[in-house]
């Protein structure tokens, strides 16, 4: 399984391999399958590269 960039030595990859082998796509993590699936995810910000003063105002207006 490699994730189109993604590099691992013979012992990752032989490891994702075998924890992968019996992984079905269609199985859902849930007790009841009629119940929803409430899923959480963040996103951090790691760099900002540039400013622009064009948009700077807008971008207060729409964060109030």
């Amino acid at each position: 399984m490699n994730g189109g960039g993604s590099q691992q030595g013979p012992h990752e990859k032989l490891l994702l391999n075998n924890l992968l082998a019996t992984y079905n796509v269609l199985e859902r993590p849930v007790a009841n399958e009629s119940e929803p699936l409430e899923v959480k995810f963040g996103l951090t910000l790691q760099q900002i590269i540039d400013v622009s003063q064009k948009t700077k105002p807008r971008w207060f207006y729409f964060a109030n």
